[in-house]
């Protein structure tokens, strides 16, 4: 069962940028209905979740770590902007910025990704960051485009 569960979610951990992955200290994956949380900067992931859940939890990790979603600049650019990701980014100013970041890394595989100009200073922002990893990270999917798995 443990075995079956690893080979579930290792695809989906893998595509999780390596700088949002260094500042999680775990994953743990349980059965559920397809939710997560995050705390203490362990990620949980409860029943099947997709990629862009992973990316999403290990933000709030990333974001906790750095401070980033509450930045007079990441606010400005929420306020410059005439729209956030989905419904849930409306919740708060840390729940868009980790939605910004699943948008955000979509965008990087796939420039083409990005159609929406609305959202151009949240991306912005993040496209910015100079915290560790994410500039390296920009390179390396800009040559590679990543993993084709």
């Amino acid at each position: 069962m443990i075995a079956e569960k690893r080979k579930l979610v290792f695809p989906f951990f893998l595509q999780v940028p390596v700088f949002l992955r260094t500042t999680v200290s775990a994953y743990n994956a349980v059965s559920g209905g397809g939710s997560a949380y995050t705390i203490g900067g362990k990620v949980t992931l409860q029943g099947d979740c997709e990629m862009d859940v992973f990316v999403h939890e290990s933000t709030h990790v990333f974001d906790g770590t750095y401070s980033l979603s509450g930045t007079s600049a990441y606010l400005e650019a929420l306020y410059e902007d005439s729209c956030v990701p989905d419904e849930y980014a409306m919740t708060n100013n840390v729940e868009c910025f980790a939605q910004d970041m699943v948008v955000f890394v979509y965008y990087l595989w796939d420039p083409n990704f990005l159609q929406n100009v609305c959202m151009e200073y949240e991306i912005f922002y993040i496209n910015q960051l100079t915290v560790p990893g994410v500039q390296a990270y920009k390179t390396m999917v800009g040559e590679s485009h990543l993993f084709n798995l």
